[in-house]
């Protein structure tokens, strides 16, 4: 039976115990070497004042290079983690210092580099009214950049009647997304929630055969070890045990449409018990497990709502008892750790900083975690059950070369994550500029990594499954979307001069890298397409922005440069592909707005990109262009809006009338309930009041129970807080909200 006894809260809390298992403070001198071998006094001057009145000014000297205080710029963004993972070429990592224009090099805390940094504070952007703020990596920071598609979010005057059908839309979403309340609990209800051995072994391996593939969490013999003391123990079964259980159906029901609200219903139970039994709150790795899980569950469920802030809760949470676990330390470090627990702790901590990585730059939010304080070693590519094999017996004989390729995927994406976790720090700091050169050893360090994959896993692989297909596809997305991120720094916010060129079309070729990938994807609709969407949805929005910014910018490169009456035959080429590429991935999203109201907007930004993005090409040298531009966008808008609100009325009404029982191929027999419940995962007897108000509106009250349609108009899709580009500014603007998360 599996214990995880050994690391309980009082290991890390009692001072007496474990004794030495963090490593001795390292003090570099600051005085220099007569001061130190006299004992005197060292005013850290160069020379230092005592030698100067010892004569010895010339002498003055200090064992190693001074560096400033808290500087990042002198010292490496990871210390510890690259003396611990040898194996990944970390010199992308290591900062040179700044230089100017004219190629000299400053000392970032000269008051030269401090003039310019007071105004370089591009990452950060605030709201007029709100109090969030969020950086220029959040996958719409690209829009402020994109006028039409800019003043849609924005909501100008022209737009109002888009957003006002728009408001009817997001209703119906809303209410087939709708779930049940929480059942109110006691004792029992964590049990009463799972479904009987059977099922509760289907979705188990579900879960393993999707998302266990990508995060390494938990073992699917684990699990099923667990499931069976759940079965002896029944009532005074491990509560822990239990949500993790829970958790594991709550994910593997995300991929199945006719379950994905009942998943939705276990995670809010389990949710509120995370946050009010006190089990949760004791450092173990059950306790983190759950949590692991947990934020997996909250991150597929932010892909319909796009409330990345939901998580901020619980990402918190974890990083508190990560941290003082001592995940992020060396197992080596601890007294008692056998080889299985070493590696386990080594798995969760890389899951851990993938999971808390991919929010930070998802949200554009600040990676918290200090670099410099990491020394974890990568996982091993094992089997567990080599480590420890009297501990269960496998539920299932995996395929070793499988095996093989799962582990070097987490390696592989572990990797990844400690190259871009450093520079998204930079990204997200008060000074973002990062130099070409740390551009290009960052490219080659990405591609060195994706070379080193098995042959099954490297982009082209003609002979792979379909899980090796989207770990393909979650590798090569990662890579193309933080490299987008770092060209849109030296693009967004700056003029349009024709050097920029080589910037656009590397930014060009990471985004059409992504759109194909994704478009391969999604198509199959399969369990795997939703894993690929729930995962990946920012950067298939990232990366659709970024390619209709590229022509825009390209379009008026060619109209400042050049006399001619024609596009070039280039700029036609990338009109015609991505027009390709967001016609079939806009068809594919019109399938899926059961989703939730994100679906729903993401396919109305594309809407707009693909008829603006025509009419650069078209009409490219109409008089009256900008005006042109808008009102093609605002017809586009209004048509995709209205068509959506067809669509869903004609499915809700269709519902509707069998839900009513006024289906007249069965007036002489009642509804079987089974089939309306595997028809759609919603109790009629919850339906609100306004949904039936907006399915047969009357004339003279079309919102009742609702906010008034301007109010709503107001608020729909304007996040908390402003994104901001990476342009520089000279103070902390204010600007409109035209983000994404009012749904």
């Amino acid at each position: 039976m599996l214990t995880f006894s050994h690391l309980d809260a009082d290991a890390f809390e009692n001072p007496k115990k474990n004794n030495g298992r963090k490593r001795p403070r390292f003090r570099e001198p600051v005085a220099c070497n007569h001061c130190r071998k006299s004992k005197v006094r060292c005013n850290r001057k160069s020379p230092c004042k005592p030698c100067q009145d010892r004569g010895k000014a010339t002498q003055c000297a200090y064992s190693r290079p001074r560096s400033p205080a808290g500087s990042e710029f002198a010292r490496p963004l990871v210390s510890r983690v690259s003396s611990r993972s040898k194996e990944i070429d970390l010199l992308a990592l290591q900062q040179p210092a700044p230089h100017s224009p004219d190629g000299e090099i400053h000392d970032p805390q000269s008051p030269h580099n401090q003039s310019t940094a007071s105004h370089a504070n591009s990452a950060f952007k605030g709201s007029d009214f709100k109090t969030r703020l969020i950086g220029g990596t959040h996958w719409m920071a690209v829009c402020n950049n994109l006028p039409v598609i800019g003043a849609m979010l924005e909501k100008t005057v022209d737009f109002q009647p888009t957003w006002r059908i728009f408001a009817e839309v997001k209703s119906l979403l809303r209410v087939a997304n709708s779930v049940p309340a929480v059942m109110n609990g006691d004792h029992k209800t964590l049990l009463n929630l799972l479904p009987d051995r059977l099922t509760c072994e289907k979705w188990i391996r579900r879960f393993c055969e999707t998302y266990g593939k990508i995060y390494h969490v938990i073992d699917q013999n684990c699990l099923m070890t667990e499931l069976e003391e759940i079965s002896i123990a029944c009532v005074n079964a491990n509560e822990v045990h239990v949500l993790k259980i829970l958790l594991v159906i709550a994910i593997a029901m995300q991929t199945d449409k006719l379950e994905r609200l009942h998943g939705r219903l276990i995670l809010k139970e389990a949710e509120s018990r995370i946050h009010t039994s006190t089990r949760f709150q004791k450092p173990c790795i059950g306790v983190v497990q759950a949590l692991l899980l947990l934020i997996i569950m909250k991150t597929i469920t932010v892909s319909d709502s796009d409330k990345i802030h939901s998580l901020m809760g619980i990402m918190g949470l974890t990083t508190q008892i990560v941290l003082s676990m001592g995940l992020h330390r060396d197992p080596a470090l601890f007294s008692g750790v056998t080889p299985y627990y070493a590696e386990v702790r080594k798995r969760l901590w890389a899951c851990f900083f993938r999971l808390n990585l991919d929010y930070c730059i998802s949200s554009g939010s600040h990676f918290g975690i200090r670099l410099e304080d990491v020394d974890c070693p990568l996982p091993t590519p094992i089997d567990l059950l080599t480590l420890d094999p009297g501990t269960m017996e496998p539920a299932t004989s995996l395929n070793q070369a499988q095996e093989a390729t799962e582990q070097a995927f987490n390696i592989a994406a572990m990797k990844l994550a400690i190259m871009r976790a450093p520079l998204h720090q930079r990204l997200c700091s008060a000074t973002p500029q990062l130099s070409s050169e740390v551009r290009d050893r960052m490219r080659a360090s990405f591609h060195k990594i994706l070379r080193e994959l098995p042959p099954n896993l490297q982009e082209g692989a003609s002979s792979c499954s379909p899980i090796e297909k989207l770990q393909q596809a979650l590798l090569s997305v990662h890579v193309h979307s933080f490299m987008i991120i770092i060209t849109l720094n030296f693009v967004l916010g700056v003029p349009f001069p024709n050097s920029q060129r080589g910037d656009l079309y590397e930014a060009w070729d990471n985004s059409v890298s992504i759109l194909y990938k994704l478009q391969e994807g999604l198509q199959s609709g399969s369990e795997l397409s939703s894993v690929a969407y729930h995962l990946l949805w920012t950067d298939l929005a990232r990366a659709a922005l970024t390619a209709c910014l590229v022509v825009v910018r390209l379009r008026n490169i060619t109209l400042g440069t050049t006399v001619c009456n024609a596009p070039p035959p280039t700029l036609v080429m990338f009109q015609q592909l991505l027009l390709k590429y967001l016609d079939s991935l806009s068809q594919i999203l019109a399938g899926r707005y059961r989703l939730g109201p994100v679906v729903a907007k993401t396919r109305l930004v594309l809407a707009v990109a693909i008829t603006f993005t025509s009419s650069l090409i078209n009409d490219f040298h109409s008089s009256q262009q900008d005006f042109k531009f808008f009102q093609v966008g605002i017809t586009a808008a209004e048509e995709i809006v209205t068509e959506m609100e067809r669509s869903l009325k004609r499915e809700y009404q269709d519902s509707m009338f069998a839900l009513l029982g006024f289906n007249t191929i069965r007036t002489s027999a009642p509804p079987n309930a089974t089939n309306i419940i595997a028809a759609n995962w919603m109790d009629h007897a919850q339906l609100p009041d306004p949904l039936i108000h907006t399915l047969f509106p009357s004339d003279c009250d079309l919102y009742p129970g609702l906010e008034s349609p301007s109010l709503d108009m107001q608020s729909d899709l304007c996040l908390p807080y402003s994104m901001a580009p990476f342009e520089s500014t000279s103070t902390i603007l204010s600007t409109s909200n035209i983000l994404w998360e009012g749904v």
